[in-house]
């Protein structure tokens, strides 16, 4: 008797076959290939639509801006001179365990999100402070895509709780008053005498920065920025929490080079100590368009300072002095 061996067949008489090994790694090297090729494209895709998100978050907070202006005599929210002015009043009570309706006298946010029409907690305890900040920090139209910063508080902050880092900052020179009788360490750079945080102070309003991305308290390179959210931030930190001078400042506390420079300016290059010029940056003006900024371009102090101001060389940057000085002991701005 003989055996023999016949192939399997399937119902229709047909031979079974299946994948060779070769043939899977082959089709697994093509796969791979295609993602390489194409996952570059598609994050760089992504972030394109988070530049522009970002620059329509930036728009609608410059609308509320502008509608606190109309109705209040031209003033610019965020300073301890408007929005907060009733915290500096006589008699008032006011500190870190009674800070009602802001943040910080400097808070940009909390008047911008009434405008918006959102829901928060308003109260004036540390608690309810506690719970605005997060709130707010949170707040989608308040939020960069880009923005992957999870921040903590300085160990000398009153308000404690680990949230999103506040993606953008108001320009703090803006938001000032100086003149006779003004005790201000910055009173000497304006020319004029007298500066009231007014849109019509500012000088041209399609050259003036209103507010831009940031990352506020990341003045060092060794850990991710932090917030410190005393009721009134005064003094030496220019804006509390909120603003900052801008990346011409020497003293600037989101935008100095390496690690600050990639938290601040995150629609570019993400790479520390890389060129001026790969980085990028969103700040929306007074005027309310928003323009996207490389960092050289975004070092102009003449963006971010009032005009009549006289700016010594001593506060620029190493970068700002010598894209922006051309050896002047003193910069003019108009």
């Amino acid at each position: 008797m003989r055996f023999e061996t016949r192939p399997a067949c399937n119902h229709e008489g047909s031979v079974k076959k299946g994948f060779t090994l070769v043939e899977l790694l082959v089709v697994i090297g093509i796969i791979a290939l295609l993602i390489s090729i194409l996952l570059p494209a598609l994050t760089k895709a992504r972030r394109a639509a988070n530049t522009l998100v970002c620059a329509s978050n930036l728009r609608q907070i410059a609308t509320c801006m502008m509608m606190y202006a109309q109705e209040n005599k031209g003033a610019i929210l965020g300073s301890a001179w408007t929005s907060a002015s009733f915290l500096k009043g006589p008699g008032g009570g006011y500190g870190d365990n009674f800070c009602p309706v802001v943040c910080q006298t400097w808070d940009w946010a909390a008047p911008v999100a009434k405008i918006m029409g959102a829901n928060f907690n308003e109260e004036g305890s540390l608690a309810d402070r506690t719970d605005r900040f997060n709130f707010l920090c949170n707040y989608p139209a308040f939020q960069c895509p880009e923005n992957d910063i999870i921040a903590a508080a300085y160990s000398g902050s009153p308000v404690k709780v680990t949230t999103k880092m506040v993606s953008y900052n108001t320009a703090a020179m803006f938001l000032y008053a100086y003149g006779p009788g003004d005790v201000s360490k910055f009173q000497s750079f304006i020319d004029t005498g007298e500066y009231r945080p007014k849109v019509t102070s500012t000088g041209s309003a399609s050259e003036k920065i209103f507010m831009s991305d940031g990352a506020r308290w990341s003045n060092g390179d060794t850990a991710p920025p932090d917030y410190n959210l005393g009721w009134d931030n005064s003094g030496s930190s220019p804006g509390g929490h909120y603003a900052d001078y801008g990346p011409w400042s020497a003293f600037s506390r989101s935008f100095l080079r390496n690690k600050p420079m990639v938290y601040a300016m995150r629609h570019g290059n993400r790479l520390p100590g890389s060129s001026l010029g790969s980085y990028r940056f969103n700040a929306v003006f007074f005027d309310g368009h928003v323009d996207t900024l490389d960092g050289s371009t975004g070092m102009n102090p003449k963006l971010w300072l009032p005009r009549g101001t006289s700016l010594p060389a001593g506060e620029l940057t190493p970068e700002a002095t010598a894209l922006y000085m051309a050896g002047q002991s003193t910069l003019k701005i108009d």
